[in-house]
């Protein structure tokens, strides 16, 4: 959530523009369930969909405009391309096969989601059939593990539910191990690593993360989010801070995963 003052913000333009408006959650509900309740308190004859983080060009909303006046009631923006790594370029070719499986008739359009112009017969429309089908989401879970273990194998299905788990739900060392190399470095793709000599190991936990590595500041913070139960060494607590971390720590014969909090992760690579 936003430490900058952003509510704030929002708050006074909204009491300056009665047609402002702005939703504050009592908690983050994430970027599937926000912005739906954002669609069920729109009001206005058109809706334009798009993140707030720009992902997306605004300017392309007058271009949705025009065509809205040639009579379409939904334009959809579509991506070129994505800079997404192949693990998740799977899930989303998945997504988009089942969706098309599942919705006889219907054109579904890759790479498309939700950037885009609705009108309100639309939105109506879609709140209405959601109302009536709210299971539908269950339904496409069964119907991915089907069409992924006839594609792909048992095997597969199992190592992608893995590596998935690794990024949106609870995980173990012992799932963290029965990832190949591949997978692993797509899944933690873009997180701070360091370098160390495999000559370095054993060593005591504080020097390795915070001397050999910049995983932390200082001993001094390490030593406190190890004692708060708030660190753990791949996807295992690791609470002792006067041990150490060795070969026994390392996996794919060269990786270390360091994880401080919930969502802050490290790769050390020894060599």
């Amino acid at each position: 959530c936003s430490t900058d003052g952003t509510r704030d913000i929002l708050r006074e333009i909204a009491a300056a523009d009665r047609n402002f408006k702005v939703i504050l959650n009592a908690n983050n509900f994430g970027h599937i369930r926000s912005p739906y309740n954002a669609l069920l308190n729109t009001s206005g004859d058109v809706v334009f969909y798009l993140c707030s983080d720009l992902q997306e060009p605004p300017e392309k909303l007058r271009d949705f405009m025009a065509k809205r006046a040639e009579g379409y009631k939904v334009v959809c923006g579509v991506r070129s391309g994505t800079r997404a790594g192949w693990l998740m370029e799977k899930f989303r070719g998945l997504y988009y096969y089942l969706l098309a499986k599942s919705s006889p008739g219907q054109r579904v359009i890759p790479r498309f989601t939700g950037f885009g112009l609705y009108d309100r017969e639309v939105i109506e429309a879609a709140i209405a059939e959601h109302l009536q089908d709210p299971g539908r989401r269950s339904l496409q879970k069964l119907l991915a593990k089907e069409v992924t273990v006839m594609v792909h194998g048992e095997a597969e299905f199992e190592k992608a539910v893995a590596a998935s788990q690794m990024l949106f739900g609870k995980s173990t060392g012992e799932d963290l191990r029965k990832l190949d190399e591949r997978t692993f470095l797509d899944v933690f793709d873009g997180v701070p690593t360091f370098e160390i000599s495999r000559a370095d190991l054993p060593c005591g936990a504080l020097d390795l993360l915070a001397v050999k590595t910049a995983v932390f500041p200082s001993k001094g913070e390490a030593r406190k989010m190890i004692q708060g139960n708030g660190f753990s060494i791949n996807k295992d607590k690791f609470t002792d801070w006067a041990g150490e971390i060795g070969e026994k720590d390392i996996i794919d014969g060269k990786y270390i995963l360091a994880q401080k909090g919930k969502k802050d992760y490290y790769i050390i690579i020894v060599k």
